[in-house]
């Protein structure tokens, strides 16, 4: 959750007045509203959350009660406690990465570590999960946690701004991937992380990002264009009615990508579920300038070649001595020229994919706009050559018909 928001759920514009942080207890998280604030109609079903939770299976120890002393502690020590997951949502979390099995965990967002503990219960002995948190104070408790939790070895938190972090862990090891990202920062930052996910292709080809309070406090759809079924009365305040369009101008931003499928759910306080539809799409300008280079030695190859056969129809016109095993030779060419073309185009036709991709995406580089325009005007030579190609071949046809009708008429007179 925002920080800098956190409270002001509770407040109505014009009745409830503000109630004190304390008041309020960690159990629901981002369901500790009432009927009366930001719940209208029972949005929330803050008694559903008992019932969940109470039905769940309980955490393995020593893990439940490290989170409960977690919970009480967090209350303690901050005056927004609520910006931790709810038990159950934690429950979620630590059966998700059971059933993924992810190698890597990135929760960008960890505050006081309980989801990091939840998550960091289920990992297999040779994964790993890093949490980006920016307060110190929160980090101190949760890397305290997480020692008694047994998890130094697993679990680890990064300090500072998340941003600066990821792009970080880009740089130092480039190749780093993660199976699963919970993102639960910051709501106006949420686009910027995501693109940085992506642009830095630190998503895994299988890996999800989960997205957390992508409906925040159920104002999200009330703040869409052309929405009609809302009454307009709200208890919200303005600053969450604020962060309500940042977080749908996430949510469309996201819902708009062709990169990404998402589905959104309204469990919590709104989880959206994000994968790759394909690598190919994350390939960078300098992997599509890459190949644009070796389309075109491939043109350049081709045009070799076709210089190689005229040259050979012109000796063969020359010399009627080895027309026959020119010819020959010519005919082998022809067909390899047929396989250089096929290779060509399907070569020219994923450049030209990736190409309208990377422009759309990346606004492409300069460095490959010069590839694409040498690899352009060299297709288009290439062609001219294979239409004299083409010429010469039929003329050598004609000769070798010529040559033929030689041969039967020497034998014819060698006979008589």
């Amino acid at each position: 959750m925002n920080r800098l928001i956190a409270r002001s759920i509770f407040l109505s514009t014009k009745y409830v007045k503000p109630v004190p942080s304390y008041a309020f207890k960690h159990r629901y998280a981002t369901f500790d509203v009432n009927d009366k604030v930001g719940n209208p109609n029972g949005r929330l079903r803050v008694e559903e959350s008992h019932y969940c939770d109470n039905i769940s299976s309980p955490f393995k120890e020593p893990y439940g009660n490290i989170l409960k002393a977690l919970n009480k502690e967090t209350e303690k020590k901050f005056d927004n406690p609520h910006m931790m997951v709810c038990p159950v949502q934690a429950k979620f979390l630590y059966q998700l990465v059971g059933i993924l099995k992810p190698k890597n965990v990135l929760e960008i967002g960890g505050f006081t570590g309980y989801s990091a503990i939840a998550m960091g219960a289920a990992l297999s002995p040779d994964s790993k999960l890093l949490s980006l948190e920016l307060e110190p104070k929160h980090i101190a408790v949760a890397n305290r946690f997480i020692e008694e939790a047994n998890l130094q070895d697993k679990v680890s938190v990064k300090e500072g701004p998340a941003g600066d972090s990821i792009t970080e862990i880009a740089n130092e090891s480039p190749k780093k991937q993660f199976d699963l990202i919970f993102l639960d920062a910051d709501k106006g930052g949420y686009i910027d992380y995501y693109e940085m996910i992506l642009s830095h292709n630190l998503l895994s080809d299988h890996g999800v990002i989960v997205a957390d309070n992508v409906l925040f406090y159920g104002e999200v759809h009330k703040v869409v264009d052309g929405y009609d079924g809302y009454d307009g009365v709200s208890h919200a305040s303005k600053n969450v009615k604020r962060t309500a369009k940042k977080v749908d101008n996430f949510n469309q931003h996201v819902f708009k990508d062709s990169r990404v499928e998402v589905v959104v759910l309204p469990a919590f306080d709104g989880l959206s579920f994000i994968r790759l539809l394909s690598t190919l799409n994350l390939m960078s300008s300098v992997d599509v300038y890459n190949n644009a280079n070796e389309a075109l030695k491939t043109l350049s190859n081709l045009w070799q070649a076709m210089l190689q056969l005229i040259s050979a129809v012109s000796d063969a016109s020359a010399s009627s001595l080895t027309v026959e095993p020119d010819l020959v030779k010519h005919q082998k060419s022809r067909k390899e020229y047929e396989e250089l073309k096929t290779s060509l185009n399907a070569t020219i036709a994923w450049l030209e994919k990736n190409k309208l991709t990377d422009l759309d995406k990346n606004k492409e580089s300069k460095e490959l706009s010069i590839s694409l325009q040498q690899h352009a005007e060299l297709q288009e030579e290439s062609s001219v050559v294979s239409d004299k190609l083409k010429k010469m071949l039929n003329q050598s046809y004609a000769l070798q018909f010529q040559m033929e009708m030689l041969f039967t008429s020497s034998q014819d007179i060698s006979l008589n």
